[in-house]
């Protein structure tokens, strides 16, 4: 006998929101056969069929789907499997590529006794419309939604037991709506959300550790992210294209020791991005074009360990009005603040302490100069005008004055850890050159 099966609510696109009765049925293979199927029939009256079905053990009653279903379940519209299936029956696994290339489903919702979706479970699912991931999940397979270009609403999006997301899992799902908030997340692997429309992102409580490359690339809809502290590594071009991308915080989470890497900025495009950046002290390097034509306003790297800057790290910033550089800065590739210009912006670049051994040649390429502020600790006055009496690509002019940083660098807080002095001794006592570029 059928045992009584919880009602179901229908809110997927394409479908009336009608209760229904029904519950999964077993039929377990024929003689001689390996495959069996599971059949209901839901709120709307259609009678869904899954061909390919397995049990683990004959005692157990836990049942799978083979791999090689994909085409073959064109009976199979609604897979909604949080209703249950009869006589205690649990479906725990889909094998690899399950529903791949399947045109007909529109509709799946996880049965709870599932941990993982399978690499190409959905790949190129063009008709499917409605997802809800089930508390228990851990892991969403590589390609798993690749494709599925008439994706909407993913409900449980994603829930916090979901660990990790394998690459390109959800590749161009072009229509997706919902917001994501993950609390569980810790590895997002590469292409994972490429072309993606998901509008935002919320890892605050996330222990999330690795943001893989182009995991976020040219995801048109993107307008909010919201990062966790404790955030280790962000690959190259994570979010580059993200030109609807307007803020990300924080920008740079203090435990950051990856940003990008060579060539590639990770907000490289990243047009409408705006805030002001604050260099943590765990990230040594900065990446060519990392923050490329973003309107970020105020790049502070003050901490005691940055290494090297590559070239054109703020390429095309227009926005910029301050930059704020560590004395521990060895090196710099050239153009650090290559065509950042437009407009009448007062621009300003601080230096923490005496010329780097490699300085920036083509300092301020395609930069209206005019309107360019150096300030040099005066502490460091003799080591600077011993710079000054050889460099070629400024004009020094050097007057003895007290400047203070403005006050939205002021409001940062006290240095990185294992710098003795704070923002208040810098802002009340130390005198600075003021060299203005022409």
């Amino acid at each position: 006998m059928k045992q009584l099966c919880v009602l179901l609510l229908l809110f997927a696109v394409g479908f009336t929101a009608v209760a229904g009765t029904d519950c999964w049925t077993y039929t377990p293979p024929p003689a001689g056969k390996t495959q069996g199927t599971l059949s209901w029939t839901d709120s709307s009256g259609f009678e869904n069929v899954v061909q390919g079905i397995k049990i683990v053990s004959g005692t157990d009653k836990k049942l799978y789907i083979y791999e090689r279903t994909n085409g073959g379940n064109a009976n199979a519209l609604n897979l909604d499997f949080s209703v249950g299936i009869e006589d205690g029956y649990e479906l725990i696994e889909f094998q690899g590529s399950v529903f791949s290339g399947n045109t007909y489903v529109t509709n799946f919702v996880a049965p709870s006794s599932l941990v993982r979706i399978p690499r190409y479970a959905f790949n190129g699912c063009s008709a499917l419309v409605h997802v809800e991931f089930n508390d228990g999940l851990e892991t969403i397979g590589e390609h798993a939604f690749d494709t599925c270009s008439a994706l909407s609403t993913i409900d449980n999006f994603l829930p916090s037991s979901v660990k990790f997301i394998d690459k390109n899992a959800f590749y161009k799902c072009t229509a997706i709506t919902t917001d994501c908030v993950a609390a569980g997340v810790t590895n997002i692997a590469s292409r994972a959300f490429e072309f993606a429309s998901v509008p935002s992102f919320d890892f605050s409580a996330a222990p999330l550790d690795v943001i893989d490359e182009l995991a976020f690339y040219e995801m048109p809809a993107l307008t909010n992210v919201v990062l966790n502290q404790t955030l280790r590594s962000i690959g190259r071009e994570a979010f580059r294209g993200c030109t609807a991308l307007k803020t990300v915080s924080p920008l740079l989470p203090t435990g950051l020791r990856v940003f990008g890497s060579g060539n590639s900025g990770v907000f490289y495009g990243c047009t409408a991005l705006e805030g002001d950046v604050l260099w943590p002290n765990s990230l040594t390097n900065i990446a060519n074009r990392a923050f490329y034509q973003s309107k970020i306003t105020t790049f502070t790297a003050r901490g005691k360990d940055i290494v090297r800057f590559e070239t054109h790290p703020l390429f095309s910033c227009t926005a910029l009005t301050n930059i704020i550089l560590s004395s521990s800065i060895a090196t710099y590739g050239s153009a650090l603040m290559d065509s950042c210009k437009g407009g009448s912006l007062e621009r300003h670049v601080w230096f923490l302490g005496p010329p780097p051994e490699a300085f920036p040649s083509q300092f301020f390429s395609n930069t209206d100069k005019q309107f360019v502020t150096i300030h040099l600790p005066w502490s460091q006055q003799e080591a600077w005008r011993e710079y000054a009496a050889t460099a070629s690509n400024a004009t020094f002019t050097f007057n003895k004055t007290t400047k203070t940083l403005p006050e939205k660098i002021d409001d940062v807080g006290t240095w990185q850890s294992g710098v003795t002095q704070n923002v208040t001794w810098w802002k009340d006592f130390d005198q600075h050159f003021t060299i203005t570029v022409r």
